[in-house]
């Protein structure tokens, strides 16, 4: 009896023991697969983005790129597969390291019914970390189309396309009939997959294609759903910016660039647009952006796009504070200058910001298709784009017409003490009697014919 007891025991243990556990999860561009057998963890790296132009492929044991140890593989030219492990002390490209905490080996990968038509697979083994063992993990990774130029494992890489991170629990127990070799790691289906497995279906096993699951950055392959609260929060903060930086901003500069010739109210809409309504528009919008990486438990600053944002609204800040404190200088000079140098910085940065918002708005089309794993948000957005970036500077460049007529007001105002404020002044009238002052051939007239003009003397 006691044998027997001490066999069901020993039988027990060794299901226990040979039993798989693992998880796996979806990016738009990248697929993960990880499997646990007695201490070994096989990854499986799939590049489901189209079209599939392999170059590398990563993934760092982590939740962000900075203090974290990574994996890199890639094909050479002779289709052989390079792999480098490697350690980022920032947000640089990685160093190679030659004694790793935990040595992987390359492994070939089972290519299952899920993988999309020219898809390509890496797969590696390396150790299960001790410190956390086969429980929840967080993963980040990363894609570049661009392979690198040598087989050496300690070649220079190209900086990443598309990255994001995962969150696996390791400690799933797969089922039964998926009892394999570490190398034949299956997706475990998720509960909506579960349901929809129960009824009748040809599709069976490794058909299933990797669930959406867990805490990460993650989508079920096309066909898709309906979008996630995430995901109204990032086309709400794209509305947003984007009217506050290529419409409202480039609207008040058109209005000083032009108005200032023809109106002495050109910059009371100059302020009124680029103040008053993209303040709260630019700010309210990158808030907005902001909430949905914190909801999401994402890393900030972990590409160009989200540090380019900070910059660009930050810069904004900064012309705003700039333009408040010439016109407050302004008001209190005794004589100002014609053309103060803080004047044209405020004009240089301020065409600056709406070139650099050009760029930010295009990589963010570029990060909606990484980041949610759907395709382009509309495909009207970018031909506007397009449009937009040819059709505003035309018209800015067409205002630089006015420089003249501009320098000649200024001229022309001289008596009146206020001539020579061109960028922030508004009871100019002496500013804007646009030839008035001239006489037929375009020169000024004497001060007894320009006093008969204002009134100031009899005819």
């Amino acid at each position: 009896m006691n044998v027997l007891r001490s066999f069901l025991v020993f039988l027990f243990w060794l299901q226990s023991a040979i039993a798989l556990t693992g998880d796996s999860a979806c990016s738009r561009a990248v697929c993960v697969n990880a499997t646990v057998s007695n201490d070994i963890i096989t990854y499986e790296m799939t590049l489901v983005r189209q079209p599939a132009i392999l170059g590398w492929m990563a993934i760092g044991f982590g939740k962000s790129m900075a203090h974290t140890h990574m994996v890199i593989m890639w094909k050479s030219d002779d289709d052989t597969t390079i792999m480098s492990q490697r350690y980022a002390a920032g947000y640089r490209e990685p160093a190679p390291l030659e004694d790793p905490p935990r040595v992987a080996s390359i492994v070939n990968p089972k290519i299952t019914s899920w993988h999309p038509t020219n898809s390509s697979t890496l797969a590696f083994q390396i150790p299960l970390n001790r410190k956390t063992g086969a429980g929840v993990e967080r993963l980040i990774w990363a894609y570049s189309p661009t392979r690198p130029k040598s087989s050496d494992a300690s070649s220079h890489i190209e900086f990443h396309r598309a990255n994001g991170h995962f969150t696996l629990d390791l400690s799933k127990e797969l089922p039964s009939d998926e009892v394999s070799s570490p190398t034949q790691a299956k997706p475990i289906p998720s509960p909506t997959q579960e349901k929809q497995n129960s009824s009748p279906s040809p599709i069976q096993g490794n058909d299933k294609p990797p669930p959406t699951s867990g805490d990460h950055d993650t989508v079920i392959i096309p066909p898709f759903g309906p979008y996630t609260k995430r995901e109204k929060l990032l086309i709400i903060h794209a509305i947003f910016v984007s009217f506050g930086f290529l419409v409202l901003l480039p609207a008040g500069s058109l209005v000083a660039r032009w108005g200032r010739t023809f109106t002495p109210i050109w910059f009371k809409a100059h302020r009124f647009s680029n103040l008053f309504l993209a303040l709260p528009v630019i700010t309210l919008g990158w808030v907005l952006g902001l909430t949905a990486v914190i909801q999401h438990d994402a890393d900030h600053f972990s590409n160009a796009h989200e540090i380019c944002g900070v910059v660009l609204v930050g810069l904004y800040y900064v012309q705003v504070f700039l333009g408040g404190y010439i016109h407050r200088r302004r008001k209190t000079a005794a004589s100002p200058k014609p053309h103060p140098p803080l004047n044209i910085a405020h004009v240089v940065l301020g065409l600056a910001i709406i070139a650099l918002a050009f760029f930010q708005t295009r990589s963010g089309l570029d990060a909606w298709e990484v980041t949610t794993g759907r395709p382009v948000l509309a495909s009207w957005c970018r031909k506007l784009w397009v449009l937009w970036i040819v059709v505003l500077p035309l018209a800015y460049l067409s205002g630089l017409s006015l420089l003249k007529r501009q320098f000649r007001q200024e001229r022309s105002g001289t008596a009146s003490g206020d001539a020579n404020y061109i960028a922030l002044h508004e009871n100019s009238s002496a500013l804007f009697e646009v030839g008035e002052d001239e006489g037929e051939d375009g020169d000024p007239m004497d001060s007894e014919k320009m006093d008969i003009i204002h009134g100031k003397a009899s005819p």
